[in-house]
């Protein structure tokens, strides 16, 4: 059997890649508020890659409990994000649920608007490992930061947004991948998944004025 060459895709349209926090599934009204946001931003098609919240976290604590094999406790908590993705996918309408990153390429009508929100397993275990770029390793060490970051990447994205419930910086200033890292407000695998991205923003968006900071290398 040969080995297949790693590839990059081929996007049919441009597109944002949104990071929506796990934090901000208690968020009073989300999908108003993010219908809200998405209708203030430049025309894109849109993918969502939402966090795992409280879900991921309670697994982390049966991890430092229990010790969980292997691999394990990384899946269960990317099935975590999987579980919040599927919610938020019924809070905003128009919102397709896909299973894995590249469904929306083969989707003629991909443009403007539309939305997306991605199931991250079966993209992390069939479709990431096929991409060219640094794979993400498996571990708490990565988040849905840095998953994030990938899916923009291995989808050539517009630019990479991060949806949080907390400013990391006075509005309008710039902060630097590392810096962002060592104040723990992404984690610490992100600087390297998200180094070939052109352009980053992290958005509060628990503010009413969706305060914003960009994220340089």
């Amino acid at each position: 059997m040969h080995n297949r060459s790693p590839r990059q895709l081929a996007p049919a349209c441009a597109c944002r890649v949104v990071k929506v926090g796990g934090s901000l599934l208690d968020l009073p009204g989300l999908g108003h508020t993010l219908q809200t946001w998405l209708a203030a931003q430049p025309p894109l098609a849109n993918l969502l890659v939402v966090g795992g919240g409280t879900l991921a976290d309670q697994v982390r604590r049966l991890d430092q409990l229990y010790h969980l094999p292997g691999d394990a406790a990384h899946w269960l908590a990317i099935r975590a994000m999987d579980l919040n993705g599927y919610v938020l996918s019924h809070l905003v309408p128009g919102a397709r649920w896909i299973p894995d990153c590249t469904a929306w390429t083969r989707d003629p009508t991909a443009a403007g608007q539309e939305l997306w929100v991605l199931a991250v397993e079966p993209f992390l275990r069939h479709g990431e490992p096929a991409f060219r770029g640094r794979r993400l390793p498996c571990g708490w060490q990565v988040t849905s930061d840095s998953i994030a970051a990938r899916v923009a990447a291995v989808c050539q994205a517009t630019e990479l947004v991060l949806l949080k419930s907390v400013d990391p910086a006075p509005q309008g200033a710039a902060l630097s991948l590392s810096r962002a890292a060592s104040l723990q407000w992404v984690d610490e695998f992100f600087p390297a998944s998200a180094e070939s991205l052109q352009r980053i923003r992290a958005v509060n968006l628990r503010d009413p004025a969706f305060a914003e900071v960009r994220l340089t290398a």
